[in-house]
This record gives structure tokens, C-alpha cells and sequence, in this order.
């Protein structure tokens, strides 16, 4: 909604003052010049810009608003810290002062001295004392650098992030136990975190973090180091209880930790080493049942042989597939880390296991140099940080290389710009997916904010590594932090400065639009005055000049645009122009210069929308991705109180007047008419779908196929093409009960080929060796007669609706539904393809939702078999929405989900289907309808078509979205030329319920398209306002009234 009330703010504010001012001169009722002080606000908008902050942009310079936006919604190619707007967009002032003002005083070497001998005096051995130095550590560095004190406090954090685009690697922090029993309490409590991921949103966890030392005492480490290294030595050295793994030390690991030869493990300590290894096993199979790889840190070089030869053995039982479920760490400072990894990856590689690696630089920096120092050897640790970086960038490539083969699976852990750019390049380079979960980068909590940010923009899988835990437990962590952050201030010294760009860049939006406020209030003030003497002119006429007008819309959208994440306050627009087209708008025809899909220019977007339409939208969006909101109502509709008549009114009205219409065309068929008359004249077409579905016997069945033949009658009235599709589900003309047996029957014969069904009518595969089977466990008994007459009946019905469609030549959609029934749903739906699909345009659609795992074979099955057939296969390609009812069906009966893991998987999925359909739309062999709100999806589509030069009016190559979501993706593909439809879903409220409950959760589940519509929104604002303005239909005190909502808002 800002566009429309935020664009030009500063460079017109000269030729206001000037107008408004040579009228007062000419009106007897404006005695003196309205802004007399104007020149002191530029000025002090001058000063304002002489900030020595040289990389700043001018207050006044300009910005393309749409170009920024586009770039917050779709990956760019290259890592990019330049804008701090789009950086911290999702971050507070309060937040970004609070990191500032904790990274400054970290960075202060007295004050990190002063901290750390305090937490290491006697001063913490006094009650008094320690809950005041623990007060102010949990309120200082605690809070910027950890994530909560306990599992809760940790998950809402976890939240935080994953709303910002980020991930989260939980890491209850604990390490040095010194016995076996709190060893075990450890392992419980690293078990609970990984448990609680089930709670939290799908992916927003992608690692859990365990440290060695926590689950095996540290004394044990240090024997078993000790032997390790002394058997690299002496490989004649024997070593009863070592398991077979991967080499652990080079020649150019340190070895002077073991000067003498250690003695052998007593049968204690051997048992003890044991019931670590089987501590680490039983963390790896929890995260191995849970898909969460498990990341166990390096520690001090004096105990990290024992923790790799740890880590190796839990790789070599749970990496021996693509996805490793195992990484160990390797620490970049040490001289012998590159050394470590090449021999670790290479005798992985040989054995057949995935290697897994987080990368770091290193975090025991004095500690290891003081060890070294005290024993008269070198350093382990390189002699400058510019050889820990060459050594990092030189490990970080090796394992991307590593990435590209499929042989190993890295964390990039860098605070470093340079690492992070160079890592980006090598994966751009070698043409690894910026979604590979191979490949993945993290920060420290707290630290590298804006690395975070900028490797999130560029597309990549980011996560903040998140300890937890009492204050008193993770302070050894928090002490390292600041020993880290002091030494190694590179990437701290980066973020500062950013954040500073930043915070000084709101600061000047907020002190201009302060100014516009006070400015504007004086025009209004100074306008009512003439109108109150002049009651017969409109408002703001004559004496306030027609220029005048022309320019008050930049100033409502101006004063009205939040200093936000893509707003530029100087924006350059041609208010003449856009003031021309909101008065003399006409009905949106369908362009076809447009080569490419862009959603740049919110005003053709959104031109044929009004404003009241738009706010509308934006609010039930809005109320529709607030989970609390869609669980309240999902309960209340499936509640008591919907069989009580009075609580049953009230319900279906709330509903009526938010969701279902924001969702749904209407009641009945007059209505959907109307709705489908507005989406005509702004470019668009309508798919008619009576919203009737889980019919329970034949008479209903019948009722239901009347419903649609109707609905397909009812299209000659229409305008000529403004209908594309009709649509229906089978389940509203066969009962559902009989669709189940049939689709189990069907299931079995795939299993059993000779298993007999005398029913079955030749047709397309309608199952796949990837499809799900665990519906029919049992071998199924044959129809009876009377289902197999039932589901003859239904076979008629739908060929005689599919032969009304054929008459009017209008394609019937036939959509998809649970996997219970769909085999069954596919069966009929092909049977009527191959009666009526005999030309170039098909008039059967299925559909084929991508989210499930055997949605490619079961197509290209389909459309090879159709193909051989003489067919033309016609298809409609969706994501799904059934998402939780198939899991929590699948999870009750012990198997694993049909739907891909992931969403990235099934954008995956949606644009390979979409790829080999549109190759087949090209070859005049199929046609699809994609139906998608995902812009990369469209893009693609858009691109693919463009590159077989198919036509852009080619009706075998459509676009859909749902009523009510992706109106900017709609907008953007007409306005490319390609043919586009909104899904609209008719009928009366209660009966169009499930369909509204799925749309909720829809829309709550799969985010993107609802989140870029509302970013689109919000920049397209009330011109219609601008309009009633001009024409004298709004007085001053409803132009304060509508303005002052905005100003307390833009003030805070």
C-alpha cells in the first residue's frame, strides 16, 4: 500500500512551498507566505547529508523502489553487503543499538581483560556478588551471543530467526564433564533438544551440536589422545578397544602433548570409552530418526584425537548415504588442518561414507598458544590470521569440490566477508544449487549480522549457531566468545560498521518525515482556511493552485510510508502521469510487449484494484498467516459451536465477511457471475468450481453432477473466453467410501499384477513404484455387484459433464485430493481423457500435486502412455493441500511421509514436472495449467516457454492461482502475456468450509506467495483517495482524519 501513498517526498517540496506561496500572495484570505521557514529545513536536510558517513546515500538521491523489492524476494547471484536496508530488514532499531553497543564493548581489549578476570575471581565465590556479575553477563553479552536459559526460552528465539529468513543449530551448552553419571545427565539433555525440534517449524532447525566432552569425562579424552598419538608414532603400538575408522593425526599434527609412551586403558577406562561411544551412537540415531544432522564440535588439540576418532566411528555407521547425518569439525587455525581433512575425506571417499565437515577457524587461540609455549614447542596454530584465512579458503573449496561429486557435505562456519564471497563463487563456478543442503553457511548468534543477511539474500541456506542454557553453565562459552571476538575482530568491526550505515540512515527517514509531518499539517491547516471562505469550491481549488493538487498525492504517500525495509523516501515518479491514470483508468486488456515476467511496477500490477480492494486483501492475509488466528478458527468451525443455530449464524457470518470472501466468488451462481465480470475486466480469467465435494450415496452424487452441468451452462451467458476451465471433484459425483475400495483394488493390482479386476477399463498407469501403499496393507476383497454398478454410474457421470464441456468447448479441471482415493480419481479421470482428449486441445485435466514423492514418475508415465495412445494428455500442475492430514495419516499408521521432506524439494519437484510439461506443450503432444503462487516457479515457466518459443497466447500453456492469493504474481504473468486464471470456488458459506479450512492452512504452511503479495501491497496504496481529493468528494478534516493514523505510526 505504499507506493500509492509514499513516492517523491523531498525534490517536490521546493515547488509546493513555491505554489502554496505565490497563492497566498494573490488570496486575500493568506497573509503571509505559508512555509516563511522552508529554507531553514533545507538546510538543515543539507546539514543532515553532510554526515561524515561518505558511503551513505543522500537523503534526496533516488532508489528504485521496485528493483529493491525484486531483490528481496528472489535470490541474486552474488553476495552483497552494500544495501543495509535490505540487510536489516527484518531487524528493530532497538535490536541493531543493542548489537552495536555489545559488539563496541567487546571489542574494547581493557574492558574483555576486566570481564574475564572478574568471572575467574573470587568475587563469583560470594552469593551477593556472583548475582550481580551474573545479572549483568545475562543482560550484556548472555543475551546477544546465547539464545535462551532453557528449551522454551531457546525455541522462541529459534523462531526469531526462522521469521527472518535464517536457521538455527540448537547446542544446549554444556562441556568437562568428570564422571560417567553426569555424562549420561548430559546425553539426556542433548536427547531433549533434539526431541523438541518435532515442536518447531518444518527445516527451521538444520543442526543439533553436541560437544565431547559433555558425554565423555575430559581425563579420558586425554589418555585416549595420548595413545592415539603415540600409535601414529609407533604404529607397532597396540590398541585393543580401537574401532577401524578414518586417520585422525598427520605429520603435521602437534605431537608434544605426549612425550612419553602413555600407559595402556585399565578395563575401567576401556569401559568407560565404550559407554561414550554408545552416548554418541544413541545422539546419532535420534537425529538419524529425525533427519537432523548432528554437528560435534572440536575442542582444545590436547583431547581432539579422541573426539575425531569419536566422531569417525558414529560417521561410519550412520554417513553411508548421500545425506550425512555425522559431522565433525575442523578447526582452519591449526597448522594441520588442511592436512586432517584431505586424508579424512579421501579414506571416507574410498570406504563409501559421506564425509561431513563443519569448518571454523578456531576458538581456543590462547589457551593453545600458552600449552605450546609452556612446554617450549611451537604453536599448533598458524603465525598469522592472513595464513588462517588462505588455510580456511583452501579447505573450504576442497570440500565444495568435495560437494559438487556428492562425496562430502561441508558447514561453512565464517564471520569472514572474503571466505563467504569466495565459498559463493566456487559454488556459483561449479553450478551447485544455492538450495543443496550440502552446502550451508553459519554465524555465531550475535556476531557477523550482516554476513548472515547477505548470504540469505544471495539464496543460500544460512543458519546462527544457538547455545543455551543457566547463565552460570555456558559461561565458558561466553568467555571464548569474548576472547574470540577481541582477537579476531575482522568480521565484528564489518557488522559495526554496517549497523552504524544503517542506524544513521533511519535516523535521517525519521527526522524527514518528521518535517513532512509538521510541513503538511501547515498545508492542511492553511487550505481549510480558504475553503472555509470559499464553502462553494471543492477543496484545495483555484486559489491553492491546479499544480498544487498535482503534487499533495506525493506528499500523502510520502508522510504515509513507514521508514521500512524497501521505501526509498526521494523515489523519483511522475506524479502528472500517475495522477492522469487513477482518474482516467480504463478496463485492463491483456499487453503482449512484455517479454518477461516482472513484478516491478506495482501500479500496472494493481491498477485495475481499488484501494479499499487492496486493504481488504491485505488484512485477510494478513489474519491468515497468523497461526493463532488459523488455529482458532480451524477449532471453532470443527466445534460444538457450530450445532448450535445462534453460535452456527454468528460463525458462518464472521467467516463469510473475511475468509470466504476474500477466497471464495459467492454464494451462487449470480454471484461467482459478478466476481468472474470484475476479473474479466482487469485482464484475467475465472475457473468456475461449484466448492461441493465427499458426496455420501448416489442421489447426492446426482444432485452434485446437476450442480456442475449447470455451472457449464451457465458459461454462454458469459463473456466469450472469460471462463477457461470448469472444475470439479470426484468425490462430489462418486461416493467416497466406494472411491477408497476402489483406489485399495487398484493399489493391490500394482503389487500383484495378476490380481483381477473384471470392472477395470484399459487406461494410464495410475501408480507408480514410488507411490505410497501403505493404505492397503491387506489384499482387498472385490467389488460387490452393486459398487461395481456404483462406479460404472460414476463413470457416466463424469463423461456426461465432460461431454457438456466438449459441446461448450470448455476444459474440465478434475482435481486431486487424499492420497486414500486418488488412484481411484486418476482411474476415472483417464478414462474420460481417452474419449474426449482425441485432438491437440484436451478437455480432460488432471491434476498432479507436486508436494508428493512419486508425482514426476506418475506423470511422465501418464503422459509416455497417452502419448502411445493417441492422446492428448492435459494436466494440472499444483504444490498441494493436504499437507497435514497426509502426514498425521501417515505417522499414525508407522511410515514415513508420501510429501517431500522439505519445501525446497517441492519447488524442486513443481518445476522439473513443470519443465517436462511445457517440453510437451512445445512438441504439441500435452497441455498443462500451472498453478503455482511461487514467483521462482513462474519465472522458470515464463523462461522455458520463452526458450521453445511457444506462443504466449498458446492455450495449451496457462497459469493459475487461487482467488484471493498471488494477485501480484497474476498481475506480473498477464502483463508478460501469458494466459492467466484465478481458481474461483462458489457456493453457499457452510458448504464451501473444507475448502476455506485448506486455504488457511494453505496459506499459513506455504508463506511465500502470501508474503511477497503483501509486500506488493503494502506498496501499492489509496489513489482513489488522491482522486475523491481532487474532485472536492473529501473534505480537510476526512484528509487529517485518514492521514493521522499513518503519521502516529511512521512518529513511533
Amino acid at each position: 500500500m505504499a507506493r500509492r501513498v509514499s513516492t517523491k517526498l523531498i525534490r517536490n517540496l521546493p515547488n509546493v512551498v513555491n505554489l502554496l506561496n505565490k497563492s497566498s500572495s494573490n488570496n486575500p484570505f493568506l497573509n503571509k507566505p505559508v512555509c516563511s521557514n522552508f529554507q531553514s529545513h533545507q538546510g538543515f536536510i543539507r546539514y543532515i547529508n553532510s554526515s561524515p558517513s561518505s558511503t551513505l546515500t543522500s537523503i534526496t538521491s533516488t532508489l528504485n523502489i521496485t528493483h529493491s523489492l525484486d531483490k528481496q524476494v528472489s535470490n541474486t547471484a552474488r553476495l552483497s553487503l552494500d544495501d543495509t536496508e535490505r540487510l536489516f530488514s527484518s531487524v528493530s532499531t532497538k535490536q541493531l543499538l543493542r548489537s552495536l553497543v555489545n559488539l563496541h564493548l567487546a571489542s574494547i581489549e581493557s574492558f574483555v581483560d576486566f570481564g574475564i578476570w572478574v568471572m575467574r575471581s573470587r568475587l563469583i565465590d560470594t552469593p551477593l556478588c556472583k548475582e550481580i556479575i551474573l545479572a549483568i553477563a545475562k543482560h550484556s553479552f548472555y543475551e546477544h551471543f546465547c539464545a535462551g536459559e532453557n528449551l522454551k526460552e531457546a525455541s522462541n528465539t529459534l523462531q526469531k530467526l526462522w521469521d527472518d529468513g535464517l536457521r538455527g543449530i540448537l547446542d544446549y551448552g554444556l562441556e568437562d564433564a568428570i564422571d560417567n553419571p553426569s555424562c549420561d545427565r548430559n546425553l539426556n539433555e542433548f536427547l531433549k533438544a533434539v526431541d523438541s525440534t518435532k515442536m518447531l517449524p518444518p527445516s527451521s532447525v538444520s543442526y543439533a551440536c553436541v560437544k565431547v566432552t559433555a558425554i565423555c569425562p575430559i581425563s579420558l579424552l586425554k589418555r585416549v589422545s595420548d595413545l592415539l598419538r603415540w600409535e601414529y608414532k609407533d604404529p607397532s603400538f597396540d590398541l585393543p578397544w580401537k574401532l577401524d575408522t578414518l586417520p585422525i593425526l598427520s605429520k603435521s599434527s602437534p605431537f608434544y602433548h605426549t612425550l612419553e609412551k602413555p600407559e595402556p586403558l585399565s578395563p575401567q577406562e576401556e569401559h568407560d570409552l565404550q559407554q561414550a561411544y554408545e552416548r554418541l551412537i544413541k545422539l546419532s540415531e535420534n537425529c538419524y530418526d529425525l533427519n537432523l544432522p548432528l554437528l560435534v564440535d572440536a575442542e582444545y588439540t590436547s583431547v581432539q584425537p579422541a573426539i575425531d576418532y569419536l566422531t569417525y566411528s558414529a560417521m561410519m555407521k550412520f554417513n553411508k548415504y548421500s545425506n550425512p547425518i555425522v559431522f565433525g569439525t575442523v578447526q582452519a587455525y591449526l597448522k594441520d588442518a588442511k592436512e586432517r581433512t584431505i586424508q579424512a575425506t579421501e579414506a571416507a571417499e574410498k570406504m563409501g561414507i559421506t564425509m561431513g565437515l563443519k569448518l571454523v577457524r578456531g576458538a581456543y587461540l590462547s589457551s593453545e598458544t600458552q600449552l605450546a609455549s609452556s612446554l617450549g614447542h611451537a604453536s599448533p596454530i598458524h603465525g598469522s590470521i592472513q595464513e588462517t584465512h588462505a588455510c580456511y579458503n583452501e579447505c573450504a573449496s576442497f570440500m565444495i569440490e568435495k560437494v559438487f561429486t556428492g562425496t562430502g557435505a561441508v558447514v561453512l562456519a565464517t564471520h569472514n566477508l572474503e571466505s563467504g564471497q569466495v565459498a559463493a563463487g566456487k559454488a556459483q563456478g561449479l553450478g551447485i544449487g544455492k538450495g543443496n543442503p550440502k552446502l550451508q553457511f553459519a554465524q555465531l548468534k550475535g556476531m557477523a549480522e550482516g554476513l548472515s543477511f547477505g548470504l540469505r539474500n544471495a539464496g543460500f541456506q544460512v543458519s546462527k549457531y544457538l547455545p543455551y542454557g543457566p547463565v552460570e553453565m555456558v559461561m565458558p562459552y561466553l568467555l571464548r566468545r569474548a576472547e574470540e571476538n577481541r582477537g579476531l575482530l575482522s568480521a565484528s568491526t564489518l557488522d559495526r560498521q554496517l549497523m552504524r550505515k544503517e542506524l544513521i540512515r533511519r535516523l535521517k527517514v525519521a527526522v524527514c518525515v518528521m518535517i513532512m509531518k509538521a510541513l503538511l499539517k501547515q498545508i492542511i491547516s492553511t487550505a481549510r482556511q480558504h475553503a472555509e471562505q470559499k464553502k462553494s469550491k471543492p477543496l484545495m481549488a483555484n486559489r491553492v493552485s491546479t499544480n498544487l493538487q498535482q503534487n499533495i498525492p506525493s506528499f500523502l504517500k510520502s508522510l504515509n510510508s513507514s521508514p521500512s525495509t524497501y521505501t526509498a523516501v526521494t523515489t523519483p515518479l511522475n506524479l502528472t502521469e500517475e495522477l492522469e491514470n487513477t482518474i482516467k483508468r480504463k478496463p485492463i486488456t491483456t499487453p503482449t510487449s512484455h517479454k518477461t515476467l516482472s513484478l516491478d511496477d506495482g501500479e500496472s500490477l494493481f491498477s485495475s484494484v481499488s484501494s479499499f480492494q487492496l486493504l481488504r486483501s491485505l488484512l485477510n492475509l494478513q489474519m491468515a498467516s497468523f497461526d493463532p488466528i488459523v488455529d482458532m478458527g480451524t477449532w471453532v468451525m470443527k466445534s460444538r459451536l457450530m450445532e448450535s443455530m445462534v453460535s452456527k449464524k454468528i460463525v458462518l457470518g464472521m467467516v463469510k465477511h473475511t475468509l470466504y470472501e476474500h477466497f471464495c466468488a459467492g454464494e451462487n451462481l449470480d454471484e461467482a457471475s459478478k466476481t468472474l465480470q470484475r476479473i474479466w475486466d482487469s485482464g484475467l480469467r475465472g475457473i468456475l468450481d461449484y466448492g461441493l465435494e465427499d458426496a455420501t450415496d448416489n442421489p447426492s452424487c446426482d444432485r452434485n453432477l446437476n450442480e456442475f452441468v449447470k455451472v457449464v451452462e451457465s458459461t454462454k451467458l458469459l463473456p466469450s473466453s472469460s471462463v477457461s476451465y470448469a472444475c470439479m471433484k470426484i468425490t462430489a459425483i462418486c461416493p467416497i467410501s466406494l472411491l477408497k475400495r476402489v483406489s485399495d483394488l487398484l493399489r493391490w493390482e500394482h503389487r500383484d499384477p495378476s490380481f483381477n479386476l473384471p470392472w477395470k477399463h484399459d487406461t494410464f498407469p495410475v501408480l507408480s513404484d514410488s507411490s505410497p501403499f501403505y493404505h492397503t496393507l491387506e489384499r482387498p476383497e472385490p467389488l460387490t455387484l452393486e459398487e461395481e454398478q456404483d462406479i460404472e454410474k460414476a463413470r457416466e457421470r463424469l463423461f456426461e459433464l465432460s461431454q457438456k464441456c466438449h459441446d461448450t468447448n470448455l476444459p474440465l479441471l478434475v482435481d486431486a485430493e487424499y492420497t486414500t482415493v486418488q488412484p481411484a480419481i486418476d482411474y476415472l479421470t483417464y478414462l474420460a481423457m481417452i474419449q474426449f482428449n482425441k485432438d491437440n486441445n484436451p478437455i480432460v485435466y488432471g491434476t498432479i500435486q507436486a508436494y508428493l514423492k512419486d508425482a514426476k514418475d506418475r506423470m511422465i508415465q501418464a503422459t509416455d502412455a497417452a502419448k502411445n495412445m493417441g492422446v492428448t494428455i492435459g494436466l494440472k500442475l499444483v504444490r498441494g493441500a493436504y499437507l497435514s492430514s497426509e502426514t498425521k495419516l501417515a505417522s499414525s499408521l508407522g511410515y514415513a511421509s508420501p510429501m517431500h521432506g522439505s519445501i525446497q524439494k517441492t519447488h524442486s519437484s513443481y518445476n522439473d514436472c513443470a519443465s517436462f510439461m511445457i517440453d510437451k506443450v512445445s512438441t504439441r503432444s500435452a497441455a498443462v495449467l500451472l498453478a503455482t503462487h511461487n514467483l521462482e516457479s513462474g519465472k522458470m515457466a515464463v523462461k522455458k516457454a520463452q526458450a521453445l518459443e511457444i506462443a504466449k497466447g498458446n492455450p495449451n500453456l496457462q497459469f493459475a492461482q487461487l482467488k484471493g492469493m498471488a494477485e501480484g504474481l497474476s498481475f506480473g504473468l498477464r502483463n508478460a502475456g501469458f494466459l492467466v486464471s484465478k481458481y474461483l470456488a462458489y457456493g453457499p458459506v457452510e458448504m464451501v468450509i473444507p475448502f476455506l479450512l485448506r486455504r488457511a492452512e494453505e496459506n499459513r504452511g506455504i508463506l511465500s506467495a502470501s508474503t511477497l503479495d503483501r509486500q506488493l501491497m503494502r506498496y501499492e496504496g489509496i489513489s482513489e483517495e488522491t482522486q475523491k481529493l481532487k474532485s472536492g468528494e473529501m473534505s480537510c478534516a476526512n484528509l487529517h482524519q485518514l492521514l493521522c493514523p499513518y503519521f502516529e505510526g511512521i512518529a513511533k
